[in-house]
């Protein structure tokens, strides 16, 4: 898995304010019915044009309803956090000033465990889950993506999947963080029979480091991966942080946790935020309304690139004006590729105010 915390990488979309065009006749949308106060989206969405083809399968949520309301940052207690995962036995040192916990122990002179944590987020790394890491690939932004490869329902030697999830629950209970409440999640197989076909180890001028491959795999290396969403209003939460892009992404989840037979053996934890729900409802747009908005936009560029809308979610997100409370928006993010005459594809989101229909530049 490319390291989560990633360099922030800022694709500027343009910004427009864009009139309902006229429907196609290759436009097709199916809708869903549902109660009557709610939002109701189309289940998926066909269009094509000269200038943009939009295939979208699934559209998520079909129906929504979404309030007017504010987010905090959560004040926790990282070392607390870190003290959960790597108490203090004699086995660890810390360093306040560096906001770190280091194992005494060492392998290949790398640190066995490492936690660290800054201004709004901390993570936790053994050797195991470094290993790991170079199975795992869960950015869409490049080609050699394979979390979908991992999607296969299993049941490991150690424990199911809703035993691992409840000790994770439990564990993190104990440092302030419900949850239980206001949380999805998402969860992977990450067996040990893919993990060794995935498994990459290349150095930065394109080789490949053949000592790095790992020659033992078994069920023992059988490992739960799991991503949990912050929701408001039942929308998912992928606010921003400094170390990656802006994206509907799983990686882009507030807590991502590696658990195998040993139990918790990576976390990464970020941006998490408390919400304050006013209770008073937002009216939001059409999605052909929505959709009409992205065709104009994309319509309206000229440039001999072929351009196609693969996906459609309804998130939460938070104004970034504001330092402290922070007014919550409902927001489409569309996944787009762009595919220039002779060029590999390039992936990247466009994001709509669902209550407006503005372009939101990121």
């Amino acid at each position: 898995m490319k390291n989560i915390l990633l360099v922030i990488v800022t694709i500027l979309v343009g910004w427009s304010m864009c009139s309902c065009g006229v429907t196609s006749e290759k436009e097709k949308t199916e809708t869903v019915q549902n109660g009557k106060n709610d939002n109701i989206f189309p289940t998926e969405y066909k269009y094509e044009s000269k200038e943009l083809t939009i295939d979208i399968e699934h559209i998520h949520p079909n129906n929504a309803k979404f309030n007017n309301g504010i987010s905090h940052m959560a004040d926790l207690d990282y070392e607390k956090i870190g003290r959960m995962i790597m108490p203090d036995d004699g086995t660890n040192t810390i360093n306040t000033e560096e906001e770190c916990i280091l194992s005494n122990k060492m392998t290949d002179d790398a640190y066995d465990q490492i936690y660290s944590w800054g201004i709004d987020a901390c993570s936790y790394d053994t050797v195991k889950s470094s290993i790991l890491n170079a199975c795992v690939r869960d950015d869409k932004k490049y080609d050699d993506f394979n979390l979908d490869k991992y999607t296969v329902e299993k049941v490991f030697s150690f424990g199911n999947v809703e035993q691992a999830r409840q000790d994770i629950v439990n564990s993190f209970a104990n440092c302030g963080i419900d949850l239980s409440t206001d949380f999805s999640y998402e969860v992977y197989y990450l067996d040990h029979v893919t993990l060794q076909s995935e498994e990459e180890h290349i150095d930065i001028d394109g080789n490949i480091q053949a000592d790095q491959y790992k020659k033992d795999w078994s069920d023992q290396d059988d490992t739960y991966l799991f991503y949990f969403h912050k929701i408001y209003c039942g929308l998912r939460d992928f606010q921003k942080n400094v170390y990656a892009d802006e994206t509907a992404e799983d990686r882009n989840a507030q807590l991502t946790v590696m658990y195998n037979k040993d139990g918790i053996i990576s976390f990464n934890l970020q941006n998490l935020y408390l919400y304050e729900n006013s209770g008073e409802p937002v009216a939001l747009m059409e999605f052909d309304d929505i959709m009409n908005v992205v065709k104009n936009y994309y319509e309206n560029i000229v440039d001999g690139v072929e351009k196609k809308v693969i996906s459609a979610e309804l998130i939460v997100d938070s104004e970034k004006s504001s330092k402290d409370a922070k007014k919550l928006i409902p927001v489409w993010a569309f996944g787009i590729e762009e595919t220039p005459e002779g060029e590999s594809t390039s992936r990247y989101e466009l994001r709509v105010n669902a209550e407006t229909g503005a372009i939101i530049i990121q």
